[in-house]
């Protein structure tokens, strides 16, 4: 008879799975054991017959889990598909590995007994995926749900992890549970780490602590303020950052228009963000370009695109400005993503940066809140306002009203451009 091998829970795991309900939270620390423990619960699915769906951030980080559960598996295995990324048992379960990178619709139409949601905070679109797509899938089975993840601010995982501490939702239960909690990590070792690390990353990384701006976040979840519209400022930027490669492997390609209000609020009016082949993206900006410029135009605006100069992005700036009216400036950008960012964060924690609403949004401060600059993480569009911002920040902030309208393009629109420094260009 096939004989299947797990790992034997620590007395943390055990309990969480001693304890758990339908919809399960478990806030752990680095180290604690959660893929190991998402494959015991897999198992005790699958061997009874249930299918599975094992959910992660990429593709990359869904690699060790899909390779472990395929070992666990191996002496029971039916059918496995490497590029379906499925494993079917002799015992009529399954399991299926999604990756959450590219799409808030991971698991659409199918029905699972048990859903396993692996570094939920690294999921940008986890609010979305969640409500959209993932309890759906637990319909047909009555199935249960688990979100494991290590912290990463007062994200939905977070507000997930509180429904599991609300003694009102009875379906939920959370737990938190710091490196420690692991009897084969030693005590000394944490120590070390202790030693070696700012407070506020031990606090997250080890302690499993859910930290908010004031305790080291950049971004406060609670600070974002919302507009169906932006005034009529006297000033815009998109500034991109590029990306090519593979249509689906390489980075982002962002733009973000923002403009600054008199009072000093960012006015964050779209963020463009999409994975496509240079041929593709090109004419997406080009596209991008031509309706920026149309809203400048309508109101009398400046506006400029702006890109940001990388030594290998040079020769696509130039592809760019091709038979272009306007003019992309390669703008060298100074400092790391952090130190870029810092500039900004204060007046997002002050309340004073607003998003005109838009589908974007909850991508956008999605990233926001994860983003901590070591760019182990996506963070083209923190990366993309901040160069924006950048070239604004030393600007007042101007409204154009009716009383004096600059029309695009003219003399005095040029004059404007001149006095303000305002180093694009339109070519002739």
């Amino acid at each position: 008879m096939p004989v299947v091998t797990l790992p034997r829970p620590h007395a943390g795991q055990y309990k969480v799975w001693s304890e758990a309900k339908r919809f399960n939270v478990l806030d752990c620390g680095r180290r604690f054991g959660k893929t190991e423990f998402g494959g015991i619960l897999t198992a005790e699915t699958c061997i009874k017959g249930g299918p599975v769906g094992w959910f992660a951030p990429g593709y990359k980080r869904m690699l060790e889990p899909w390779q472990k559960v395929r070992g666990y598996f191996a002496p029971i295995t039916k059918r496995v598909s490497e590029t379906e990324k499925r494993i079917e048992l002799v015992t009529g379960g399954s399991v299926d590995f999604w990756s959450c990178e590219d799409s808030k619709d991971a698991g659409r139409s199918k029905a699972y007994k048990r859903i396993i949601v692996d570094e939920s905070c690294l999921i940008r679109n986890l609010r979305e995926l969640w409500q959209d797509s993932l309890r759906a899938t637990l319909a047909d089975y009555r199935g249960d749900a688990w979100f494991l993840s290590t912290p990463k601010g007062k994200d939905f995982f977070w507000e997930l992890f509180q429904r599991g501490q609300d003694p009102d939702r009875k379906d939920w239960a959370s737990w938190q549970m710091p490196t420690s909690t692991n009897p084969y990590i030693l005590g000394s070792e944490i120590e070390d780490a202790r030693g070696d690390m700012p407070p506020r990353s031990f606090a997250q990384e080890f302690l499993a602590q859910f930290l908010d701006a004031a305790t080291g976040g950049l971004f406060d979840p609670e600070k974002w303020t919302y507009s169906d519209d932006t005034p009529k400022l006297g000033e815009w930027i998109r500034f991109w950052d590029l990306a090519v490669g593979i249509k689906g492997t390489n980075d982002y390609t962002v733009g973000a228009l923002i403009g600054l209000g008199p009072d000093g609020t960012v006015w964050v009016r779209d963020v463009q963000r999409w994975r496509e082949s240079w041929p593709i993206s090109r004419e997406r900006i080009k596209a991008t370009t031509a309706e920026d410029r149309q809203y400048a135009e309508s109101y009398g605006a400046l506006y400029r695109p702006a890109v940001e100069k990388a030594g290998q992005m040079l020769g696509l700036i130039d592809d760019l400005n091709w038979g272009e009216k306007v003019y992309f400036y390669p703008e060298s950008v100074k400092g790391d993503k952090r130190e870029r960012a810092s500039i900004w964060a204060p007046r997002q924690c002050a309340g004073k940066v607003c998003l005109m609403r838009a589908g974007w949004n909850s991508t956008f401060t999605d990233e926001c809140h994860i983003f901590d600059g070591s760019g182990q993480d996506h963070d083209d569009q923190v990366d993309a306002v901040s160069g924006a911002f950048g070239l604004l920040y030393k600007s007042k902030g101007k409204v154009i009203t009716n009383e004096r309208t600059v029309a695009y393009g003219s003399e005095e629109w040029h004059i404007e451009q001149a006095k303000r420094n305002f180093s694009g260009r339109v070519r002739d």
